[in-house]
């Protein structure tokens, strides 16, 4: 396989990460934030938060901040618009997740640290890798403007300088 095969297959297994993180972490905020999927909804969230001593005394911001990053940045990653940057505030959120309430419980799910790992470590991969050539941040990149070239002396100025 030459270069450009690798640099496409590369882009490809990046593409079906992201796609996959970014609809877990979609569905983990639509649950944060509106009770979708059988989850809590914002204060159903902000008392669990708050149990776990993660509320930092304003658990409902807490929640609202926490279900924003999950939501919008699940979004964003599916389609690798701000990969880097949603990479890292939803890697924070799965951080804190990991530490504050799986810690505890074990390796293996549901309480156990598993599967908050595996997704913290994939957050950690895309945010050290970015989106990929499949992405939308490729498409809004900012190309490098040439160096402007030196306007060439009047013709008869190389002539003059010969003689």
């Amino acid at each position: 396989m030459n270069q450009d095969g690798r640099v496409v297959a590369f882009s490809i297994g990046l593409l079906v990460l992201r796609v996959v993180v970014g609809v877990i972490l979609f569905a983990y905020g639509a649950q944060k934030l509106f009770g979708w999927f059988g989850g809590p909804g914002i204060y159903g969230f902000s008392e669990i938060a708050d149990t776990y001593g993660l509320g930092f005394g304003i658990p409902v911001i807490v929640a609202w901040v926490v279900g924003i990053i999950q939501f919008a940045g699940g979004i964003l990653i599916f389609f690798g618009l701000f990969t880097r940057i949603c990479c890292f505030a939803t890697g924070i959120v799965a951080l804190v997740s990991l530490a504050g309430v799986h810690w505890g419980g074990g390796f293996f799910a549901p309480e156990g640290v598993e599967l908050s790992l595996l997704k913290f470590a994939a957050i950690v991969a895309l945010f050290l890798t970015g989106a990929g050539l499949y992405s939308l941040d490729v498409g809004f990149a900012m190309k490098p403007k040439k160096a402007a070239q030196p306007a060439p002396a009047h013709p008869g100025a190389e002539a003059q300088g010969r003689e």
